[in-house]
């Protein structure tokens, strides 16, 4: 068996289409043209005023939570009689607001939830309880959450909160009177 020869129609429509597309691509290539210079500068400077303005406002952002974080750490002092004791420290640069300080003995639960007044920044308050392990949550005035915890003297700031969340009305109050540092 030969191969078979395309028909008159057959051979037409393939011109047909060989033809349409050389003067289609043809015509298509000369409405192409070369765009300016001058617009692919001026778009490229609008991609970095916007990328510009994009790390402008993040660095603004950041900038102002970190002027009104507070920072609470555990410090051990001698108190106004000679005796050693734990207070809690704002050295950070906003207030400290709604703190809950809990401890807790070696693997155990959290206990002894008590709430602790305000501390401006500067300021300190004795806590009436040392531990194995203390730790104290809180919030900034923009209602951040943090977090402080103290370990064998050693302080961290870990992301989780003291377990388990307490309802409100089952936590104490601290006596004392925040004094600046």
């Amino acid at each position: 068996m030969g191969m078979r020869l395309p028909s008159h129609s057959e051979a037409r429509a393939a011109l047909f289409c060989f033809v349409s597309g050389f003067v289609s691509g043809f015509v298509i290539a000369s409405y192409w043209t070369v765009p300016d210079v001058g617009a692919w500068f001026a778009g490229l400077a609008v991609l970095v005023s916007v990328i510009s303005l994009g790390c402008g406002l993040y660095t603004f952002y950041r900038s102002r939570i970190i002027s009104m974080k507070p920072v609470l750490v555990f410090t051990n002092a001698m108190d106004d009689k000679g005796k050693a004791r734990w207070f809690l420290r704002n050295v950070g640069n906003g207030p400290a607001i709604n703190i809950v300080v809990a401890k807790r003995p070696k693997d155990d639960k959290w206990q002894k939830h008590s709430r602790v007044p305000t501390l401006a920044p500067g300021y300190l308050f004795p806590i009436d309880f040392g531990g194995l392990e203390i730790q104290c949550d809180y919030y900034d005035i923009d209602n951040r959450p943090y977090s402080s915890r103290c370990r064998d003297w050693e302080t961290t700031f870990p992301k989780m909160k003291i377990e388990p969340l307490l309802e409100s009305s089952k936590i104490t109050r601290m006596p004392g009177l925040p004094t600046k540092s």
